[in-house]
Parts: C-alpha cells; structure tokens; sequence
C-alpha cells in the first residue's frame, strides 16, 4: 500500500509540475519579426496575429518528422476557429522550390510563410526542426516542442484546448 501511495504521489508531482511548466513560459513573449507569405510574397508580422492563439512552427522539407506534423497542423487549423486561433508554418528551406516540392507532396491548408534571413530561427535558436510554439492571445510563448510524434501530438492538443477554453 505505501508504495501504491508514494508512486501516485509522485505521478501527481510529475503532473503537476509538467502543468507548472506550461504556464511557467507564459512570460516570455514572442519575438516581432516580419514574415513574407510563401504562394503571395505579401508581408505580415507576428504581432499582426494578438488575439489568437497561435500555433507556430518551423519546418524544412527536408526534416522526416516534418512529414508528420503536417497533417496535425491541417487538424489543427480546421479544429479551431479561424478568428481565435492561426498556425503559422515557418519554412526555413534555403530553396523554395524544394519547399515547393514538399507542399506538392504535402499539402497545406494554413499559410506557409517564411521569414528573411530566418532571423526569427536564430533569434529564437532552434535547436532542431520541426520546433513548434504554441503563443496566447496576449503573444506569450506558453509551450515549445521540438520534434514530433504522437505522444507530442496528445500533449499540443491539451494544451491548444486549454488556451482556446481561456478566451
């Protein structure tokens, strides 16, 4: 009995502090930065999205696990409504025609942007693709996830439910 009760005290820590961490990162906010729409070239920036929940992530097409994540960021981007939340797919391919390619294969259905010079990229130093920020409406990074599989994929969604029961 007392191991019982020490492990599920231990898994209610686990789980606690994991929430914790979530919301810990509620204070940094989202670096500015220009983006240029991939299919339009037309210009936007990350502040132009405040008041909703975005979904932003960093892509290449070379990247294996990028092939998963896109059919979640389709999920996603029907799941919620398009006044409250956005996913922005950053593409960091020197080449577009090699993202080009990849879309063919892959398709989109949420804006592919990119951002000159991928500033944004080593602003924010990736450590790998694909890396993914969930940002409240106020623009503060909440949660970063590099990598993806569908352990990752249950845990964004949690967390995407969570902001979007907020607003």
């Amino acid at each position: 009995m007392t191991k019982k009760i020490k492990l599920l005290t231990t898994v209610v820590i686990a789980l606690l502090t994991s929430s914790m961490a979530f919301f810990s990162l509620a204070a940094t906010e989202f670096p500015d930065t220009v983006l240029v729409d991939f299919k339009t070239g037309k210009t936007t920036s990350i502040a132009s999205f405040k008041g909703k929940v975005l979904y932003i992530d960093f892509w290449a097409s070379w990247c294996i696990p990028c092939i998963k994540s896109f059919p979640f960021m389709n999920e996603i981007s029907k799941n919620y409504p398009d006044n409250q939340f956005q996913v922005i797919a950053i593409n960091m391919d020197e080449n577009k025609a090699d993202a080009e390619v990849f879309l063919q294969n892959y398709p989109a259905n949420f804006t592919i942007f990119t951002n000159p010079g991928n500033k944004l990229a080593k602003t924010l130093q990736l450590p790998g693709l694909p890396m993914a920020f969930i940002v409240n409406a106020q623009g503060e990074i909440v949660a970063k996830h590099a990598g993806f599989n569908n352990r990752k994929k249950a845990i964004k969604i949690q967390q995407l439910n969570l902001l979007m029961e907020q607003k």
